[in-house]
């Protein structure tokens, strides 16, 4: 039991330090916005710009939370040590963004249930 706790510490931490790395924020940042736009319907540039002066209701929370909740699940934030994603978070943000919109990390994905 204490090895299983150990292992879930370390793939945390190291979920956890890939998704906050500077460039790895911007980038999921910009796809997340996106996501919680559309989920909240809002397509005008004026209607996303004014996003955090909304007066929002407890189902947009329940999709802002699913939408937040799916970023947080990617599958890619727990892949092993050393992997392609180590290399690619140390790169510029465009590439970044590239390629985690490349592996899956989309506003679709990040909308699906």
């Amino acid at each position: 039991m204490m090895a299983y706790k150990l292992m879930w510490v370390i793939t945390e931490q190291l979920k956890s330090s890939r998704m906050f790395r500077s460039k790895s924020i911007m980038s999921w940042a910009e796809i997340l916005f996106d996501a919680v736009c559309a989920s909240l319907q809002l397509f005008d540039s004026d209607d996303k710009n004014m996003l955090i002066h909304r007066h929002l209701k407890n189902k947009d929370f329940d999709k802002i939370t699913r939408v937040i909740r799916r970023l947080f699940e990617w599958n890619r934030w727990t892949s092993p040590q050393n992997s392609e994603i180590d290399r690619i978070l140390a790169d510029n943000k465009s590439v970044v963004k590239g390629w985690l919109k490349n592996k899956g990390l989309t506003t679709g994905y990040l909308r699906s249930t």
